[in-house]
Protein backbone atom coordinates (compact mmCIF):
# COMPACT_ATOMS: atom_id res chain seq x y z
CA UNK A 1 0.00 0.00 0.00
CA UNK A 2 0.98 3.69 -0.52
CA UNK A 3 1.90 4.17 2.92
CA UNK A 4 3.57 7.17 4.79
CA UNK A 5 2.85 10.77 4.61
CA UNK A 6 4.62 13.43 4.50
CA UNK A 7 8.64 12.86 5.62
CA UNK A 8 9.10 14.13 9.19
CA UNK A 9 11.47 17.21 9.59
CA UNK A 10 14.22 15.57 10.99
CA UNK A 11 14.30 13.12 7.95
CA UNK A 12 14.16 16.70 5.98
CA UNK A 13 16.91 17.68 7.80
CA UNK A 14 18.82 14.02 7.68
CA UNK A 15 18.51 14.08 3.38
CA UNK A 16 19.49 17.60 3.45
CA UNK A 17 23.20 16.45 5.86
CA UNK A 18 23.81 13.76 3.38
CA UNK A 19 23.30 15.63 0.19
CA UNK A 20 20.83 14.58 -0.89
CA UNK A 21 18.69 17.11 -1.71
CA UNK A 22 20.56 17.76 -4.86
CA UNK A 23 18.97 19.67 -8.19
CA UNK A 24 14.98 18.71 -7.99
CA UNK A 25 14.28 19.82 -11.74
CA UNK A 26 12.65 16.89 -13.85
CA UNK A 27 14.60 17.98 -17.19
CA UNK A 28 17.72 15.65 -15.94
CA UNK A 29 19.63 13.17 -17.67
CA UNK A 30 16.78 10.60 -18.06
CA UNK A 31 16.15 9.40 -21.93
CA UNK A 32 12.55 9.48 -21.00
CA UNK A 33 11.57 11.14 -17.76
CA UNK A 34 7.89 11.16 -17.20
CA UNK A 35 4.94 11.45 -19.35
CA UNK A 36 5.77 12.52 -23.38
CA UNK A 37 9.09 12.61 -22.25
CA UNK A 38 9.50 16.35 -21.17
CA UNK A 39 7.26 18.58 -19.23
CA UNK A 40 6.52 20.75 -22.37
CA UNK A 41 4.93 17.83 -23.29
CA UNK A 42 6.57 17.65 -27.17
CA UNK A 43 6.86 13.81 -26.73
CA UNK A 44 9.91 14.02 -28.80
CA UNK A 45 13.23 11.79 -27.61
CA UNK A 46 16.95 12.88 -28.29
CA UNK A 47 17.54 9.20 -29.51
CA UNK A 48 16.78 7.14 -32.55
CA UNK A 49 14.41 4.81 -32.06
CA UNK A 50 13.24 1.26 -33.04
CA UNK A 51 13.94 0.49 -37.01
CA UNK A 52 12.79 -3.13 -36.94
CA UNK A 53 10.16 -3.16 -34.50
CA UNK A 54 11.51 -6.50 -33.82
CA UNK A 55 9.98 -7.95 -30.24
CA UNK A 56 13.21 -8.15 -27.22
CA UNK A 57 11.35 -8.94 -24.88
CA UNK A 58 7.49 -8.66 -23.14
CA UNK A 59 7.16 -8.50 -19.31
CA UNK A 60 4.07 -9.86 -17.47
CA UNK A 61 1.62 -7.81 -14.43
CA UNK A 62 -1.35 -9.25 -13.27
CA UNK A 63 -3.75 -6.54 -15.25
CA UNK A 64 -3.93 -4.24 -18.09
CA UNK A 65 -1.01 -1.81 -18.39
CA UNK A 66 -2.22 1.50 -19.49
CA UNK A 67 0.31 3.38 -17.86
CA UNK A 68 2.72 5.19 -20.01
CA UNK A 69 6.81 4.11 -18.98
CA UNK A 70 9.10 6.25 -17.59
CA UNK A 71 12.67 5.88 -18.29
CA UNK A 72 15.83 6.79 -15.85
CA UNK A 73 19.27 7.79 -16.66
CA UNK A 74 20.15 4.24 -15.81
CA UNK A 75 17.91 2.34 -18.03
CA UNK A 76 15.86 1.58 -15.51
CA UNK A 77 12.14 1.35 -16.64
CA UNK A 78 9.32 2.47 -14.38
CA UNK A 79 5.54 1.08 -15.54
CA UNK A 80 2.10 1.26 -13.51
CA UNK A 81 -0.32 -2.12 -13.78
CA UNK A 82 -4.10 -2.07 -12.92
CA UNK A 83 -2.67 -4.85 -10.57
CA UNK A 84 -1.91 -2.07 -8.12
CA UNK A 85 1.74 -2.39 -8.40
CA UNK A 86 4.14 0.22 -10.10
CA UNK A 87 7.11 -2.11 -11.31
CA UNK A 88 10.74 -1.18 -11.89
CA UNK A 89 12.75 -3.09 -14.53
CA UNK A 90 15.90 -3.77 -15.49
CA UNK A 91 16.91 -3.09 -19.48
CA UNK A 92 16.74 -6.66 -20.17
CA UNK A 93 13.10 -7.41 -19.03
CA UNK A 94 14.00 -8.10 -15.21
CA UNK A 95 12.04 -7.23 -12.58
CA UNK A 96 14.55 -4.98 -9.90
CA UNK A 97 11.05 -4.29 -7.55
CA UNK A 98 7.51 -3.90 -7.08
CA UNK A 99 5.65 -1.38 -5.36
CA UNK A 100 2.19 -1.97 -4.08
CA UNK A 101 -0.56 0.88 -4.14
CA UNK A 102 -3.98 1.20 -2.94
CA UNK A 103 -5.68 0.86 -6.56
CA UNK A 104 -4.74 0.35 -10.32
CA UNK A 105 -1.81 2.89 -11.36
CA UNK A 106 -3.04 4.40 -14.96
CA UNK A 107 -0.86 7.12 -13.93
CA UNK A 108 2.32 7.58 -15.51
CA UNK A 109 5.25 7.86 -13.97
CA UNK A 110 7.70 10.98 -13.25
CA UNK A 111 11.29 10.84 -12.45
CA UNK A 112 13.15 13.35 -10.29
CA UNK A 113 16.77 14.30 -10.91
CA UNK A 114 17.32 12.97 -7.84
CA UNK A 115 15.62 9.34 -8.92
CA UNK A 116 12.57 9.78 -6.73
CA UNK A 117 9.53 8.06 -8.98
CA UNK A 118 6.06 9.71 -8.66
CA UNK A 119 2.92 8.36 -9.76
CA UNK A 120 -0.76 8.91 -9.30
CA UNK A 121 -3.03 6.29 -7.53
CA UNK A 122 -6.74 5.17 -8.16
CA UNK A 123 -6.98 5.15 -4.30
CA UNK A 124 -7.03 8.87 -4.82
CA UNK A 125 -3.61 9.73 -3.58
CA UNK A 126 0.06 10.52 -5.28
CA UNK A 127 2.83 8.20 -4.22
CA UNK A 128 6.43 9.00 -4.21
CA UNK A 129 8.58 6.09 -4.48
CA UNK A 130 12.31 6.13 -3.43
CA UNK A 131 14.51 4.32 -6.71
CA UNK A 132 15.16 1.23 -4.42
CA UNK A 133 11.41 1.19 -4.22
CA UNK A 134 11.04 2.11 -0.58
CA UNK A 135 8.34 4.38 0.57
CA UNK A 136 8.97 7.92 0.38
CA UNK A 137 5.61 10.01 1.26
CA UNK A 138 1.69 9.55 -0.19
CA UNK A 139 -0.49 12.82 -0.96
CA UNK A 140 -4.14 12.49 -0.32
CA UNK A 141 -5.91 13.83 -3.37
CA UNK A 142 -9.31 12.59 -2.02
CA UNK A 143 -10.66 11.01 -5.59
CA UNK A 144 -8.90 9.17 -8.41
CA UNK A 145 -5.63 10.06 -9.95
CA UNK A 146 -5.11 9.04 -13.94
CA UNK A 147 -3.42 11.89 -14.56
CA UNK A 148 0.39 12.14 -15.17
CA UNK A 149 2.64 14.09 -12.54
CA UNK A 150 4.83 16.67 -14.10
CA UNK A 151 7.92 18.01 -12.50
CA UNK A 152 9.22 21.66 -12.89
CA UNK A 153 12.52 23.05 -12.60
CA UNK A 154 11.64 24.06 -8.70
CA UNK A 155 11.17 20.72 -8.04
CA UNK A 156 6.87 21.29 -7.78
CA UNK A 157 4.94 18.22 -8.81
CA UNK A 158 1.79 19.17 -10.65
CA UNK A 159 -1.58 16.68 -11.17
CA UNK A 160 -4.57 16.70 -11.70
CA UNK A 161 -7.65 14.53 -9.94
CA UNK A 162 -10.89 13.20 -10.31
CA UNK A 163 -11.69 15.94 -7.70
CA UNK A 164 -11.36 18.63 -10.03
CA UNK A 165 -8.36 19.96 -8.72
CA UNK A 166 -4.66 20.90 -10.26
CA UNK A 167 -2.68 19.86 -7.47
CA UNK A 168 0.89 21.45 -7.08
CA UNK A 169 2.79 19.34 -4.24
CA UNK A 170 6.09 20.51 -2.91
CA UNK A 171 9.24 18.15 -2.98
CA UNK A 172 8.55 16.42 0.86
CA UNK A 173 5.17 15.75 -0.27
CA UNK A 174 3.25 18.99 0.99
CA UNK A 175 0.61 21.01 -0.39
CA UNK A 176 1.75 24.16 -2.36
CA UNK A 177 -1.70 25.00 -3.77
CA UNK A 178 -4.55 23.26 -5.34
CA UNK A 179 -6.57 24.97 -8.78
CA UNK A 180 -9.85 24.25 -8.94
CA UNK A 181 -11.81 23.41 -12.18
CA UNK A 182 -15.13 22.38 -13.01
CA UNK A 183 -15.29 18.51 -13.39
CA UNK A 184 -12.93 15.66 -13.51
CA UNK A 185 -9.42 16.10 -14.49
CA UNK A 186 -8.02 13.48 -16.76
CA UNK A 187 -5.57 15.46 -18.71
CA UNK A 188 -2.11 15.61 -17.68
CA UNK A 189 -0.49 18.91 -17.37
CA UNK A 190 2.58 20.50 -19.11
CA UNK A 191 4.39 23.47 -18.16
CA UNK A 192 5.59 26.03 -20.37
CA UNK A 193 9.35 27.60 -20.70
CA UNK A 194 8.10 30.66 -18.38
CA UNK A 195 6.78 28.36 -15.88
CA UNK A 196 2.88 28.38 -16.89
CA UNK A 197 0.68 25.23 -16.35
CA UNK A 198 -1.47 24.38 -19.17
CA UNK A 199 -4.28 21.34 -18.16
CA UNK A 200 -7.64 20.60 -19.89
CA UNK A 201 -10.56 19.10 -17.63
CA UNK A 202 -13.86 17.47 -18.46
CA UNK A 203 -15.56 21.01 -18.16
CA UNK A 204 -14.49 21.64 -21.49
CA UNK A 205 -11.94 24.27 -20.44
CA UNK A 206 -7.81 24.65 -21.00
CA UNK A 207 -6.16 26.24 -18.07
CA UNK A 208 -3.37 28.19 -17.94
CA UNK A 209 -2.09 28.55 -14.57
CA UNK A 210 0.66 30.51 -13.03
CA UNK A 211 3.45 28.92 -11.25
CA UNK A 212 1.34 31.08 -7.64
CA UNK A 213 -1.87 28.77 -8.42
CA UNK A 214 -3.84 31.83 -9.52
CA UNK A 215 -5.78 31.87 -13.05
CA UNK A 216 -3.87 33.46 -16.15
CA UNK A 217 -6.83 32.62 -19.05
CA UNK A 218 -9.21 29.56 -19.78
CA UNK A 219 -9.72 28.14 -23.43
CA UNK A 220 -13.78 27.12 -24.23
CA UNK A 221 -13.63 23.66 -26.50
CA UNK A 222 -17.50 22.28 -27.33
CA UNK A 223 -16.60 19.17 -25.02
CA UNK A 224 -14.40 17.24 -22.65
CA UNK A 225 -10.88 17.18 -22.87
CA UNK A 226 -9.21 14.33 -21.92
CA UNK A 227 -5.62 15.43 -24.06
CA UNK A 228 -2.74 16.34 -22.58
CA UNK A 229 -1.65 19.75 -23.82
CA UNK A 230 1.85 20.17 -25.63
CA UNK A 231 3.69 23.19 -25.80
CA UNK A 232 6.14 24.41 -28.61
CA UNK A 233 9.02 26.30 -28.52
CA UNK A 234 7.01 29.45 -29.04
CA UNK A 235 4.48 29.02 -26.46
CA UNK A 236 1.58 27.79 -28.38
CA UNK A 237 -0.16 25.23 -26.85
CA UNK A 238 -1.56 22.22 -29.03
CA UNK A 239 -4.39 20.04 -27.58
CA UNK A 240 -7.04 17.71 -28.41
CA UNK A 241 -11.02 17.36 -27.34
CA UNK A 242 -13.49 14.91 -27.98
CA UNK A 243 -15.87 17.92 -29.93
CA UNK A 244 -13.43 16.02 -32.92
CA UNK A 245 -11.20 18.67 -33.15
CA UNK A 246 -7.20 19.93 -32.42
CA UNK A 247 -6.60 23.32 -31.55
CA UNK A 248 -3.59 25.41 -31.58
CA UNK A 249 -3.78 28.27 -28.75
CA UNK A 250 -1.83 31.27 -28.14
CA UNK A 251 0.22 31.85 -24.94
CA UNK A 252 -2.18 34.86 -24.42
CA UNK A 253 -5.10 32.39 -24.80
CA UNK A 254 -6.71 33.56 -27.99
CA UNK A 255 -6.97 30.77 -30.66
CA UNK A 256 -4.86 30.61 -33.68
CA UNK A 257 -6.17 27.70 -35.10
CA UNK A 258 -8.33 24.22 -34.88
CA UNK A 259 -8.02 21.32 -37.15
CA UNK A 260 -11.26 18.99 -37.49
CA UNK A 261 -10.96 15.13 -37.41
CA UNK A 262 -13.53 12.12 -37.92
CA UNK A 263 -14.14 11.72 -34.49
CA UNK A 264 -12.83 12.23 -30.74
CA UNK A 265 -9.46 13.22 -30.03
CA UNK A 266 -8.20 11.69 -26.94
CA UNK A 267 -4.77 11.12 -27.64
CA UNK A 268 -1.96 14.35 -26.74
CA UNK A 269 -0.20 15.66 -29.78
CA UNK A 270 3.61 15.64 -30.00
CA UNK A 271 4.92 17.98 -31.99
CA UNK A 272 8.24 17.37 -34.41
CA UNK A 273 11.49 19.33 -34.81
CA UNK A 274 10.24 21.03 -37.83
CA UNK A 275 7.32 22.11 -35.89
CA UNK A 276 4.82 19.37 -37.36
CA UNK A 277 2.04 18.43 -34.80
CA UNK A 278 1.26 14.62 -34.87
CA UNK A 279 -2.21 13.80 -33.36
CA UNK A 280 -4.51 10.57 -33.80
CA UNK A 281 -8.24 10.28 -33.57
CA UNK A 282 -10.86 7.98 -32.39
CA UNK A 283 -11.48 7.80 -36.00
CA UNK A 284 -8.70 5.43 -36.62
CA UNK A 285 -6.57 7.81 -38.22
CA UNK A 286 -2.97 9.25 -37.98
CA UNK A 287 -2.64 13.41 -38.63
CA UNK A 288 0.27 15.08 -39.07
CA UNK A 289 -0.42 18.96 -39.23
CA UNK A 290 2.24 22.31 -40.52
CA UNK A 291 2.63 24.98 -38.18
CA UNK A 292 -0.37 26.96 -39.62
CA UNK A 293 -3.13 24.35 -38.73
CA UNK A 294 -3.19 22.35 -42.29
CA UNK A 295 -3.00 19.02 -42.99
CA UNK A 296 0.15 17.36 -43.89
CA UNK A 297 -0.72 14.00 -43.99
CA UNK A 298 -3.17 11.29 -42.91
CA UNK A 299 -1.95 7.53 -41.95
CA UNK A 300 -4.93 4.92 -41.24
CA UNK A 301 -4.71 2.33 -37.96
CA UNK A 302 -3.90 4.53 -35.23
CA UNK A 303 -6.28 5.80 -31.86
CA UNK A 304 -6.04 7.26 -28.93
CA UNK A 305 -2.74 6.17 -28.53
CA UNK A 306 -0.07 9.51 -28.14
CA UNK A 307 2.46 9.57 -30.33
CA UNK A 308 6.19 9.56 -29.57
CA UNK A 309 8.81 10.97 -31.83
CA UNK A 310 12.52 9.59 -32.93
CA UNK A 311 15.77 11.60 -33.51
CA UNK A 312 15.28 10.96 -36.95
CA UNK A 313 11.58 11.56 -37.43
CA UNK A 314 10.07 8.39 -37.16
CA UNK A 315 6.86 8.50 -34.89
CA UNK A 316 5.35 6.24 -32.79
CA UNK A 317 1.86 5.82 -32.40
CA UNK A 318 -0.78 2.77 -32.17
CA UNK A 319 -4.52 2.13 -31.47
CA UNK A 320 -6.17 1.26 -28.17
CA UNK A 321 -6.31 -2.43 -28.05
CA UNK A 322 -5.01 -2.53 -31.50
CA UNK A 323 -1.40 -2.32 -33.66
CA UNK A 324 2.03 -0.21 -33.04
CA UNK A 325 3.02 1.74 -36.08
CA UNK A 326 6.22 3.18 -36.62
CA UNK A 327 5.43 6.09 -39.16
CA UNK A 328 8.04 7.93 -41.43
CA UNK A 329 8.24 11.78 -41.36
CA UNK A 330 6.69 11.62 -45.00
CA UNK A 331 3.89 9.58 -43.57
CA UNK A 332 4.63 6.33 -45.05
CA UNK A 333 5.11 3.00 -42.89
CA UNK A 334 8.10 2.15 -41.57
CA UNK A 335 7.01 -1.08 -39.86
CA UNK A 336 4.04 -2.29 -37.76
CA UNK A 337 3.60 -4.88 -34.91
CA UNK A 338 0.19 -6.47 -33.89
CA UNK A 339 -0.05 -5.95 -30.17
CA UNK A 340 -3.13 -5.22 -28.04
CA UNK A 341 -1.69 -1.32 -26.82
CA UNK A 342 -2.81 0.72 -24.06
CA UNK A 343 -0.22 3.00 -23.45
CA UNK A 344 1.92 5.80 -25.06
CA UNK A 345 5.21 4.50 -25.96
CA UNK A 346 8.73 5.73 -24.50
CA UNK A 347 11.86 5.64 -26.31
CA UNK A 348 15.17 4.46 -24.53
CA UNK A 349 18.72 5.79 -25.14
CA UNK A 350 19.29 2.63 -27.09
CA UNK A 351 16.51 2.88 -29.50
CA UNK A 352 14.40 0.32 -27.38
CA UNK A 353 10.44 1.24 -27.41
CA UNK A 354 8.53 0.46 -24.60
CA UNK A 355 4.53 0.21 -24.86
CA UNK A 356 2.30 -1.30 -22.58
CA UNK A 357 -0.53 -3.97 -23.41
CA UNK A 358 -4.31 -4.13 -22.45
CA UNK A 359 -5.52 -7.62 -23.14
CA UNK A 360 -1.84 -8.96 -23.05
CA UNK A 361 -1.34 -7.53 -19.67
CA UNK A 362 2.71 -6.63 -19.66
CA UNK A 363 4.83 -4.44 -21.39
CA UNK A 364 6.51 -4.35 -24.69
CA UNK A 365 10.18 -3.48 -25.20
CA UNK A 366 10.71 -3.34 -29.36
CA UNK A 367 14.53 -3.33 -30.27
CA UNK A 368 16.30 -1.09 -32.92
Amino acid sequence: MCAYGPRSRLAVLVLLLAGCSGSRSGTNEAPWPMFRGDPTHTGRSRYVGSQSGGLKWFFKTGASVMSSPAIAADGTIYVGSDDGNVYALQPDGSKKWAYPIAGYARSSPAIGSDGVVYVGSSAGSVCAINPDGSPRWVFPTGREVTSSPVIAADGTIYVGGFDGNLHAITHDGSKKWTFPTGDLVQSSPAIGADGTIYVGSNDKNLYAISPSGSKKWVFVTKDTIFSSPAVAPDGTVFFGSTDHNVYAVAPDGSQKWVFATGDRVLSSPAIGADGTVYVSSHDLHAYAINSDGSQKWVFQGPSDIDPAIGADGTIYMGAFSGDLYAINPDGSQKWAYQATLGSSPAIAADGTVYAGSVDDNGLYAFGP
